[in-house]
């Protein structure tokens, strides 16, 4: 079966979906980078207040010379050392800020005059003059609040922002996922649709082609495959069948004279009446033309087809086109023919039945004939 592609306007919200999931992943992609960028900033600070407490402990306590007695060289010398470590790793923090970088200068200023002082002295550090020391001490931790006010505010926005961004992030992907999800519904509605459409479509060739298009009724190739299957159930049940076929008599006269359109008229009103008068188990079809056949499987005895014809005929007594009274009447000329008395094939059968109907128009139409009078040798079925 030939595949026919979906229509762009049928692919339009996949291919708008895919275009918002583009969106999505690059806007996601910049929000994770910003709530990583905050984070990265706020983990800086809060490394920089770590730095700042351990070396304002190394350098300004707990130990301050100047009061009593002096202080171990050995011990300064390590306090010394790891002030300068936490000061380097301040300086490499603070590369970008100057105003930072001169805090520490001034920081600096009095760790290089201590290195100094104990590079002069040997086995203790000296005692200086205890307002002296009180007073470099002083602007020393002047220095480093200031410091620690600066990380303490910038670590405060760092956390703001990084608040701010999953925030943010949150509501961009919750409005995302509905608007997703809105177009995601409206791409399987718009799918549906034509796939609905499309069996739609299927359902009405497949009854154009198994239809006729004036009566509304099965036609030949679907009766040829509906009289196979019958045949076959028939013989697995060893019993008969009946095949009527039915050819109108004056449909010729009206179709001349009255026109194609009033002869569909006509056709479509002979069926519906046919319709009428065969039982729910019958089979009526349009072979075409004025042409019509009925598989009866419930009739399987020559007087109940005789009888079955009799009311067919009857159904057309009455005037199918009454605006012209009786100046177009119109008859039936029915052969009848029975599986498998008369034959065993579809082929045959068909045959069979048409071959009687013409013994019925020879014999002046408006009748019915059989393919074999039923005087003739018993019924018998196929296993027997």
């Amino acid at each position: 079966m030939k595949k026919f592609p979906l229509p762009l306007r049928t692919l339009s919200p996949f291919l708008a979906a895919l275009v918002v999931l583009a969106l999505v992943a690059m806007v996601s992609v910049g929000s994770i980078d910003r709530f990583d960028r905050n984070m990265q900033e706020q983990a800086r600070q809060a490394r920089i207040i770590g730095q700042l407490h351990e070396a304002r402990v190394a350098l300004v306590g707990p130990a301050v010379p100047g009061a009593v007695g002096t202080v171990p060289l050995e011990q300064e010398r390590r306090r010394l050392a790891e002030a300068d470590r936490h000061l380097d790793a301040l300086e490499q923090l603070h590369a970008a800020n100057p105003a930072a970088l001169e805090r520490l200068a001034v920081i600096r200023t009095l760790q290089d005059q201590r290195l100094q002082a104990l590079g002069e002295e040997g086995g203790a550090a000296p005692v200086t003059d205890a307002g002296q020391f009180a007073q470099q001490q002083g602007a020393v931790l002047a220095e480093f609040d200031a410091l620690l006010e600066e990380a303490a505010a910038a670590e405060y926005r760092a956390q703001e922002k990084t608040a701010g961004a999953r925030q943010d992030a949150w509501q961009f992907l919750w409005a995302l996922l509905g608007l997703m999800a809105t177009m995601l519904a409206s791409a399987i509605w718009v799918l549906a649709r034509e796939i609905n459409a499309r069996h739609h479509l299927a359902e009405r060739l497949k009854y154009e082609v198994t239809h006729d298009s004036q009566t509304g009724l099965p036609n030949r190739r679907f009766f040829n495959q509906w009289l196979e299957r019958a045949l076959a159930q028939a013989r697995r049940e060893r019993r008969q069948i009946a095949l009527l076929y039915l050819d109108l008599d004056g449909f010729k006269h009206v179709n001349d004279r009255l026109g194609h359109e009033v002869g569909d008229r006509l056709l479509r009103v002979v069926a519906k009446r046919f319709r009428e008068t065969i039982r729910e188990s019958d089979m009526l079809v349009s072979l075409g033309g004025d042409e019509f056949a009925i598989l009866s499987p419930a009739t399987v005895e020559p007087d109940n087809a005789g009888v079955f014809a009799e009311r067919l005929q009857a159904a057309l007594a009455t005037p199918l086109l009454p605006q012209y009274g009786e100046e177009y009447p119109v008859a039936v000329s029915i052969g009848v023919a029975f599986y498998p008395r008369d034959a065993a094939s579809p082929t045959d059968i068909v045959l069979a039945a048409e071959q009687a109907m013409h013994v019925a128009k020879r014999d002046g139409g408006g009748c019915c004939r059989f393919a074999r009078d039923r005087a003739d040798s018993p019924v018998s079925l196929p296993g027997d």
